[in-house]
């Protein structure tokens, strides 16, 4: 099955509301009640009418035993028992709308790079689970195995093994696989933390994703003083215990700062 764009999704939802009546009329007896269409529940055997169209909220929905109710693709998802990518299909090919084949080397690009993704995230859980003494200690002290498992957290290792990685920025419309088909050229970028993505990307956080965004980056914000600041370094130095404040990454470099003395920038 193709993948369909989202653009086009859009076109053929579009098309299966404006005709919902039409669509569902021929697999239902409807009959006009007001501004609404009702008839049996197709979904269900009764003697009243409980299913009803309504064409201005372009949906339907069943008020009787199985309390149901949807769009135009959700009724053919259910009355077929398909899914949704062929419930879009079926609409597609009733309004004449043509869905893009993708071929052979489209679709084994898709799988290489979807493969590449896994094998990077399998490679910085791995990380972490090694960094016994640095990195799990740091993320065990801050949130539990659920949320680590839940937003799949890693460790990116700044020294010894490393996954290089490039991020492009591809002028707008162009196809990201046509990097690697036609080799396009884009902008190499200086990487970021995973909350500081989320949080530019406008991607909603959960309130202990934000919580631990701010430790974050009053993490990066003592680093940075203490890179400054000879007398903050100082302090750093006599309080001692300084994996408590600072994550394995941030850590030898405070140490540094700290054994060789810092110097005002």
């Amino acid at each position: 099955m193709a993948m369909i764009p989202e653009q086009l999704k859009k076109e053929i939802l579009a098309y299966g509301a404006d005709h919902i009546v039409a669509i569902i009329g021929e697999q239902v007896p409807l009959r006009q009640a007001a501004r609404n269409y009702t008839a049996c529940c197709p979904f269900h055997p009764e003697k009243n009418p409980s299913f009803t169209v309504d064409p201005s909220r372009k949906s339907w929905r069943c008020f009787g035993a199985c309390a149901e109710g949807g769009d135009v693709a959700k009724f053919l998802m259910k009355r077929d028992g398909i899914s949704f990518p062929a419930a879009l299909e079926l609409l597609a090919a009733r309004g004449g709308i043509t869905i893009p084949q993708g071929d052979h080397r489209e679709e084994h690009e898709r799988r290489t790079l979807r493969e590449i993704l896994i094998k990077a995230e399998q490679f910085f859980q791995l990380c972490l689970r090694r960094n016994g003494n640095g990195a799990q200690a740091y993320v065990s002290s801050r949130m539990t195995e659920t949320i680590v498992a839940q937003f799949g957290i890693g460790y990116a290792p700044t020294v010894k093994e490393k996954l290089q990685t490039r991020v492009v920025i591809l002028p707008k419309g162009q196809d990201p696989d046509s990097i690697y088909r036609n080799g396009a050229k884009g902008v190499t970028l200086h990487t970021m933390s995973g909350f500081d993505y989320l949080k530019q990307s406008g991607v909603p956080m959960s309130v202990t994703m934000q919580q631990l965004h701010r430790l974050e980056r009053l993490e990066q914000g003592v680093a940075y003083m203490a890179r400054s600041i000879p007398a903050v370094a100082q302090l750093l130095a006599k309080r001692g215990n300084l994996g408590e404040l600072f994550s394995p990454e941030l850590l030898p470099v405070i140490e540094e700062l700290i054994t060789a003395g810092v110097k005002p920038c």
